[in-house]
């Protein structure tokens, strides 16, 4: 294990290790992975953010993503914000320009939004159906844990399953999320979004992660959520989420434009490995 120095952030709540790899090699094992996330005997994480050197004159840095149970992730949008502030505090990249960051499946690209709030330009959603069975990722009709769903189902890079609630405080969140772990639409697992719109301006979310479990907070997530609402005519193009700790705004013009995510990154400590 040569990486030693880590930084621990969150985005909301959404917590993170960050390993700076841009002149190592990061090798570790996925006992290592799991033994570092357990919030008992190790420090305690929802994912692993590695920055890497980038693979191109396109790209300024590469960015990968490991759950807490080990499994390498496609994107990560309240990772993304942090991995942006990691950049700009440790004087890695001048953040009064954006920064151009290859990830598992594209690129993304970050700015500084003033303070400590970051902007991640998250591309654009794809309702391009994971399997030929689905007809209308809008309006999924699936029965798990004993209830009936009408999921929307979006790719912000990595897949999510969407769907409208009453009331987020009494959603089977932990049931019907662990339920669609396994369900045959989503050979790679899902993560679920949980969506109370409160108007067409304002929405409570929470989201069951892949890997991981409920988390405090979900930028792919809230992402999804909001392009799923704007999709169906529930929502306008400019929305405030609500999540467990705070408020990401998201913002996505017309189907063919990028959505872009704006909201806090924190630094917690900085520390060093056994």
């Amino acid at each position: 294990m040569s990486i030693r120095t880590f930084s621990k952030m969150h985005g909301l709540g959404n917590d993170f290790i960050v390993l700076n790899a841009l002149h190592e090699t990061f090798d570790w094992p996925r006992e290592k992975i799991l033994a570092l996330a357990d919030r008992h005997s190790g420090i305690g994480f929802d994912q692993l953010l590695i920055i890497e050197a980038a693979p191109d004159a396109a790209h300024d840095f590469a960015y990968r993503i490991y759950n807490a149970d080990g499994g390498e992730v496609e994107h990560c949008g309240n990772g993304a914000r942090c991995f942006g502030k990691y950049l700009h505090d440790h004087g890695l990249h001048p953040l009064d320009r954006p920064v151009r960051v290859a990830v598992k499946r594209g690129s993304i690209t970050i700015a500084r939004d003033g303070g400590d709030n970051y902007r991640v330009d998250m591309g654009v959603p794809d309702f391009t159906p994971f399997t030929a069975a689905q007809s209308d990722c809008l309006y999924q009709p699936v029965n798990v844990a004993g209830v009936n769903l009408q999921l929307g189902i979006v790719s912000m890079g990595n897949p999510h399953a969407v769907c409208v609630v009453d009331d987020v405080t009494t959603a089977p969140v932990a049931a019907v999320g662990a339920a669609l772990q396994t369900h045959p639409l989503f050979p790679a697992a899902v993560n679920v979004g949980f969506m109370q719109i409160d108007d067409r301006r304002h929405i409570r979310l929470r989201v069951y992660e892949r890997g991981a479990g409920e988390t405090q907070a979900c930028g792919t997530g809230a992402c999804a959520a909001v392009a799923v609402g704007i999709k169906r005519g529930l929502l306008d193009c400019d929305v405030t989420v609500r999540l467990t700790r705070g408020e990401l705004r998201i913002t996505w013009p017309d189907d063919n434009a990028q959505l872009i995510m704006s909201g806090p990154a924190a630094t917690v400590y900085h520390g060093e490995l056994a």
